[in-house]
């Protein structure tokens, strides 16, 4: 099975459909202001259209072409690039301003270098050089300094208790300001390198397509005669943001270090709900009681309800009490959090400068070092591909059957790239699955107990007996009582029994990915066979009819081109700067 087998299976055939689909969905997200991730996307395309499409790579090519049918209308683009975003949440599946990636094995005949990208890459620039991070925090905190608690006149104290605890959340809240702030100073620099490394990719992949030519004329003894040529130990570069370092802030375990975060005043000032709570709890359970030994009638439910209320009162007023004796000690140690989260969130903001100052010097780097090195030389590389390289080439395919035999090469080495990237795509898809278990299963656990309890609670039709000696009374009595379980009880476990339902689609989908990693990890060793025995049927065909002396002059231009290329290859990110 090739890999559009496997993942794309009958998508091809109703693209314009699927298109149209993804602009009427942008619509939809732009009016409601909403925003899904991928597998949202893809559930949605195959409810509508009744149809079982797979999670793939090819998603971005459909968002592009919908991107482009919907230039009559910015706020559909604006939808398809802000409010369709990656799994993890963190990206637009497709954006028109950021470069894209290059799997395309190289058409030696007619050499092609997207110098388009720098203009992306420029933009980019421009935008991380409009954001300055430090301003910005800075203003965040002159706002932090400025805020203030409420004056409030309570005789309890609660509402003294409140104005604190509300004070301290908005100190949170620009707090989180601060952090947001990092992050996206931390994004679009990241962005840009990450453009950055797309585009010199394109640079390296070009060079692996010359060297598989030499394999193709050559044979793998070219490797032993050439070894410079194929030594990639410098050239292999990892995730820059993978790398880059991740800052420990104070920030990032407020909950569990601030104690009014922990266990809020909402919790503190919701004995009285709670009490209330617990007595509508006992109320249900009595007339639930009630209604299963067939002793439920209307005296008896306003009884149940008024003791319900006896006991709500008396707790709350008891509530009241604590609340006035306990006032005082609660507003000083809300204070003391206060002071400790700022004494936090001095040091994050120390932590988060020098981080913006690091990313200032890596920016500086790459757009006076890296960037204008590398578009120099794909420049030349352009001309180097056309002028030396591709006169050779066409003299080499000039054979029908060594052409044939390279374009399918061509094709072969395209799949293998997509492949590769489709297969990191899929084990992504398969720590999303493992992340979306985890969680549902947690909501499972905790929403058991109320689950169960609803369960229990829905009114059971009274029997034979009371149906004969009452029978308007205790049927219409069932009845409103049935509907009220419906309207209040049935909404809450329709949706638990459906977040089970979603764990077993997440076991699923799991397996579905896993098993299209093997079938697509099988299909890389096809290719690979495939990819040996064409080479060695272009060599065997070439040393029996073709022009020795044009293997002299394509290995010159060839090594030309790859000794030169990988000194811009190499370069790099400063190590002091990740």
């Amino acid at each position: 099975m090739t890999h559009r087998e496997i993942i794309i299976q009958g998508a091809s055939s109703i693209n314009n459909k699927l298109v149209d689909a993804i602009i009427k969905k942008a619509q939809q997200l732009s009016l409601d202001s909403e925003i899904i991730n991928r597998r949202m996307l893809v559930d949605y395309l195959n409810e509508v259209l009744q149809v079982n499409l797979k999670e793939g790579l090819y998603i971005k090519q459909l968002l592009k072409e919908a991107y482009s049918n919907a230039s009559y209308s910015p706020s559909i683009q604006n939808a398809i690039v802000n409010n369709i975003l990656d799994n993890d949440g963190r990206n637009s599946v497709f954006n028109p301003l950021r470069v894209e990636q290059r799997v395309e094995a190289l058409n030696i005949q007619n050499p092609q270098i997207d110098l388009n990208d720098f203009d992306l890459i420029t933009q980019e620039t421009e935008t991380v050089k409009k954001v300055d991070g430090t301003f910005e925090i800075q203003t965040i905190q002159k706002t932090i300094d400025s805020l203030q608690p409420k004056k409030e006149i309570s005789i309890t104290g609660a509402f003294k208790v409140e104005a604190i605890t509300e004070h301290a959340f908005n100190i949170k809240e620009e707090y989180a300001k601060i952090i947001q702030t990092h992050e996206k100073v931390k994004d679009i620099n990241l962005n840009l390198v990450d453009d950055f490394d797309k585009t010199r990719n394109k640079l390296k992949l070009i060079r692996e397509d010359l060297l598989s030519l030499l394999i193709d004329l050559f044979g793998d003894k070219i490797k032993a005669s050439e070894p410079e040529l194929f030594d990639v130990s410098n050239i292999n570069w990892g995730s820059f943001e993978d790398s880059y370092g991740k800052l420990d802030t104070y920030f990032s375990g407020i909950n569990d270090n601030i104690a009014i975060f922990r266990e809020s005043h909402q919790q503190h000032l919701s004995a009285i709900a709670l009490s209330g709570k617990n007595e509508f709890n006992n109320f249900l359970s009595k007339t639930s009681a009630l209604a299963n030994a067939g002793k439920l009638n209307k005296s008896k439910l306003k009884g149940a309800a008024g003791a319900a209320a006896v006991g709500f009162l008396v707790e709350g007023g008891m509530s009241v009490m604590k609340s006035r004796s306990q006032a005082k000690k609660t507003i000083a140690q809300i204070e003391l959090d206060i002071e400790k989260m700022k004494e936090g969130m001095r040091s994050d903001v120390q932590l988060i400068l020098d981080d913006i100052l690091k990313l200032g010097r890596f920016y500086t780097e790459l757009k006076d070092k890296l960037i204008p090195q590398l578009k120099l030389f794909s420049q030349k590389a352009i001309n180097k591909l056309a002028d030396d390289i591709s006169p050779l080439y066409e003299q080499i395919i000039s054979n029908q059957e060594i052409k044939d035999l390279r374009d399918s090469n061509k094709n072969l080495m395209t799949e293998f790239r997509i492949i590769e990237a489709e297969l990191i795509d899929k084990n992504g898809q398969v720590e999303f699955n493992d992340s979306r278990h985890q969680i549902l299963t947690e909501v499972i656990d905790l929403k058991k107990p109320e689950y169960n309890f609803l369960l229990d609670s829905m009114p059971v039709e009274p029997n034979l007996f009371y149906k004969i000696i009452s029978p308007t009374k205790s049927v219409n009595l069932y009845n409103e009582t049935l509907i009220d379980w419906y309207t209040y009880c049935k909404p809450t476990v329709d949706e638990f029994e459906n977040t089970q339902k979603d764990i077993g689609r997440e076991a699923e989908l799991k397996e579905i990915n896993l098993k299209d990693i093997d079938s697509l990890t099988n299909r890389k060793l096809t290719i690979q066979e495939e990819l040996k025995h064409n080479s060695e049927r272009i060599r065997t065909i070439f040393s029996e009819t073709g022009n020795k002396g044009i293997l002299k002059d394509l290995l010159t231009h060839i090594k030309e081109f790859t000794v030169s290329s990988k000194g811009v290859l190499e370069l790099n990110i400063s190590k002091e700067l990740i």
